[in-house]
């Protein structure tokens, strides 16, 4: 939505208007896919949870299609941001500004003396075979305010599509499927069954009676304030982390307005190394603390969720090998930075594969005993995890803009080949680690409390 008000404000930029630069139905293009989005995500958050047993036909119809046109839009946003040219194809290369004019030759054309001088010859027959160039830059051109931002807001559009996509296929899977819970009544229900088992044995079963209770009424400790113990450690240490690469972050922005791109994207890529370093041996440590944790019927929401995370996974998994390829191959004058993308892909691959197998393991994870409910063994682990994805998420996002600018790539895959790759996978990247936030948020509610059914 931000990105379409954006071009509704071109439209109205007076140099715009000039050159004819947009079309008449510019602007209501715009205003009606704002609209459109805004009511996808008003229905998505209010019905999610619907269950439709009328009209199935219809309704699947429906579902489906608006699946599909999330599908395109997802396509339609990638191609948007492949077309954007990098902000050095803006720069004149090798052809003439008034920078490059000769103090000589202005001197002469201020004092109407002869510019066809011995010194201006060289000078001369640069612009005569430069004026391709000329004519390109100097004619005015349409101003974006689209292209400035777009790096960053696009990555958010490609979620959105993905996001929404996949709520309406989950929609889809739930027409005429109505859950037990719902047919089984509410908690008053329940406390009639326990009291009605508990009169019928003649109240000899008060212990399991009690049991029961507790287990019933179970996510009420979701409100309690212990809810929070065993997180504080992961949680400060991970907001430690966020503010140190924040800080990294900033000083490669320095470094890459001084013009010194190779050491900023040398300082990126150390960043990388690091929070992936950090990222596996979290995940080892993880694993082996859930390790203890009672298995549980996985529930078809959550395996849903899973599911989700491998696409996710294959974007990455994609991308890391086209980052493998061209860095074993690199020659000896770029053989450092090519050490650095094969450690980094290498990193990279193993900390995704591991954190999916956590995630899909921890899922299925739950306390079988109260004293894992008050230990929570490898809450902080999890907590930490959590914010070091975020953290991740914020590294990914801000690459997007800049992966272009890696020479060792654009000499290995040429032209649009290099821009096809990074805007196909580095979106499913940034949704891999956003989506691994929300699968550890779910681990870190419901892996430490007594589910009714378990599977031991």
């Amino acid at each position: 939505m931000i990105m379409n008000g954006f071009r509704v404000a071109d439209r109205f930029n007076e140099a715009n208007n000039t050159l004819a630069c947009h079309s008449e139905l510019w602007v209501p293009v715009n205003v009606i896919h704002s609209i459109y989005v805004f009511w996808q995500t008003y229905f998505l958050f209010k019905y999610h949870r619907v269950v439709f047993n009328v009209q199935k036909f219809f309704i699947r119809f429906i579902l489906s299609h608006m699946a599909v046109v999330n599908l395109g839009q997802w396509l339609s946003t990638v191609v948007q941001e492949v077309m954007v040219p990098p902000e050095e194809e803006l720069e004149p290369k090798g052809g003439i500004s008034a920078t490059t004019l000769a103090p000589s030759m202005v001197t002469s054309l201020i004092t109407h003396q002869p510019v066809f001088t011995d010194g201006n010859a060289s000078l001369l027959q640069q612009m005569d075979t430069s004026k391709k160039n000329l004519s390109a830059f100097g004619e005015p051109k349409c101003h974006s305010q689209v292209a400035v931002f777009a790096h960053y807001l696009i990555p958010c559009g490609v979620e959105y599509s993905l996001i929404a996509c996949a709520i309406f296929y989950k929609m889809f899977q739930r027409i005429g499927h109505v859950g037990t819970s719902s047919s089984e009544g509410g908690p008053d229900r329940d406390r009639w069954q326990i009291q009605h088992s508990s009169s019928r044995d003649g109240g000899s079963n008060n212990e399991s009676t009690s049991c029961a209770m507790e287990t019933r009424h179970q996510p009420k400790l979701r409100d309690s304030p212990t809810e929070c113990h065993h997180a504080h450690k992961g949680l400060f240490v991970g907001l430690l982390l966020v503010m140190a690469t924040l800080v990294v972050m900033a000083l490669f922005y320095v470094l890459v307005q001084q013009r010194d791109r190779d050491y900023a994207l040398v300082l990126y890529q150390i960043t990388d190394l690091v929070l992936l370093s950090i990222g596996i041996v979290t995940v080892s440590v993880a694993l082996y603390q859930l390790r203890v944790l009672h298995l549980r019927k996985l529930s078809e929401e959550d395996a849903f969720d899973d599911n989700l995370l491998l696409i996710g996974l294959l974007g990455m998994l994609f991308y890391d090998m086209f980052l493998l390829v061209p860095a074993v191959e690199a020659k000896e004058e770029h053989e450092g930075v090519g050490s650095i993308f094969v450690a980094k892909a290498t990193l990279e691959m193993v900390q995704a594969l591991l954190q999916v197998f956590l995630i899909l393991e921890a899922s299925q994870r739950q306390a079988g005993t109260v004293d894992q409910m008050v230990k929570k063994p490898g809450r902080t682990v999890v907590t930490f995890l959590l914010i070091l994805n975020l953290a991740m998420w914020l590294v990914k996002t801000f690459e997007l803009k800049h992966a272009e600018s890696y020479p060792i790539y654009r000499r290995h895959y040429r032209g649009i080949a290099w821009k096809i790759i990074t805007h196909l996978s580095l979106p499913l990247i940034i949704f891999f680690r956003f989506h691994s936030t929300v699968c550890l948020a779910d681990i870190w509610t419901s892996a430490y409390r007594m589910h009714s059914s378990t599977d031991l």
